[in-house]
């Protein structure tokens, strides 16, 4: 059936976010009979483009009390003092929105982790991103400061990205839209994630992985590729069922194995006859570490199975069923990479284009040879 909503009629929605021009918001909003009925898109435009008028209404309100409390109109009164204090809240989640969707969400930061491993035969350094999400929100301007911000590290081995390269993006433009990567000086290897893979999102997983190819990026979904000191693999997207590890028992156990996973919850998939004593670094993303951060909060809002998966850097125990964060950045001479999962904050957004106590990050891990 199809049904009469609000509609979105925009090549690139929330363009008026980028362009910081209110102007295409109303450009933007019509009825459009022909589109099948989605709640779930219905509830986030609602929300999305609600808040413009909303926001207007009560911080109009807010600025008219404060200025009637400030020339003496108003007397001090528990009511007035609900009202004044209700109306500073009101600005200052205005504020913070605006902050969220113009400033912080572009603000990418550099992000330095060091761990020891007993097999590796020299120093490795990698840098990992994730969750570009090009298309809707974000272009190949934006991945250009990213990869700027890459290439400031030193020393730098490869890259490593764990998926959902994409967000509704134009399928003409998926080759322009990572051009940039071809500027990282060394290798690029990545799998695909759950918006690659229409869960959710449009088919664009072959003109996607010829657009990477194009663009110097190796695509390990599935597969491994062995390296002079370390192993790399990539496992397929969980949400896509995509996620059977069992190839993994084929990779040699005299070196370390990296294991590229969108999904922090593909590690419950990895086979029980792994060898204990391999040491092994799961990278993955997906989380976004909750996007907007506000705490607590933000922890019911994690798209994973295991409430427990959040950001950075997990201790895998037994047959990987079991975690515990590690704060890797206390311990200065650097955290065993055995059974190791490290969850990244990703450098794009989805369902609506902003980010709150939570930049877009690159992480930077170095492997350390033991002494």
């Amino acid at each position: 059936k199809k049904t009469m909503f609000i509609y979105l009629n925009c090549v690139k929605p929330f363009d008026f976010c980028k362009s910081v021009s209110l102007a295409n918001y109303w450009k933007c909003i019509y009825i459009n009979i022909n589109m099948p009925f989605n709640a779930r898109e219905l509830f986030k435009m609602i929300l999305v483009y609600g808040f413009v008028p909303f926001f207007v209404l009560i911080i109009g309100i807010s600025i008219y009390f404060i200025l009637q409390f400030i020339k003496g109109k108003c007397k001090f009164s528990l009511p007035n003092i609900f009202k004044l204090f209700f109306s500073f809240v009101s600005i200052s989640s205005l504020l913070l929105i605006i902050w969220g969707v113009f400033f912080e969400r572009f603000q990418v930061t550099l992000n330095e982790y060091s761990l020891s491993s007993s097999s590796i035969s020299k120093n490795v350094k990698i840098a990992v991103i994730s969750d570009t999400h090009l298309g809707k929100f974000k272009d190949e301007k934006y991945m250009q400061k990213v990869v700027d911000k890459i290439n400031t590290v030193k020393s730098l081995d490869f890259v490593l990205i764990p998926g959902d390269w994409t967000l509704e993006p134009e399928i003409k433009d998926l080759e322009k839209l990572f051009s940039p990567l071809k500027n990282i000086r060394v290798p690029i290897y990545g799998v695909l994630g759950n918006h690659d893979l229409q869960q959710p999102g449009p088919r664009v997983k072959d003109e996607l992985e010829s657009a990477l190819k194009v663009n110097n990026v190796i695509l390990v979904d599935k597969s491994f590729v062995e390296l002079e000191t370390i192993t790399i693999a990539g496992v397929g997207d969980r949400w896509a069922k995509e996620d059977d590890s069992q190839f993994l028992v084929k990779t040699n156990d005299s070196k370390p194995l990296l294991v590229l996973a969108h999904n922090p919850d593909s590690t419950r998939e990895y086979p029980d006859f792994l060898n204990p004593t391999k040491e092994i670094l799961t990278v993955t993303g997906h989380t976004h570490c909750g996007q907007v951060r506000i705490p607590y909060l933000y922890k019911m809002a994690l798209p994973v199975e295991n409430g427990y998966f959040d950001k950075g850097f997990y201790s895998m125990y037994g047959d990987f069923k079991v975690a515990r964060q590690v704060d890797v950045s206390i311990i200065i001479e650097g955290v065993s990479l055995n059974k190791m999962l490290f969850i990244t904050c990703g450098v794009g957004e989805v369902g609506l284009p902003i980010r709150l106590f939570n930049p877009p990050a690159v992480d930077v891990i170095e492997i350390k040879k033991e002494i």
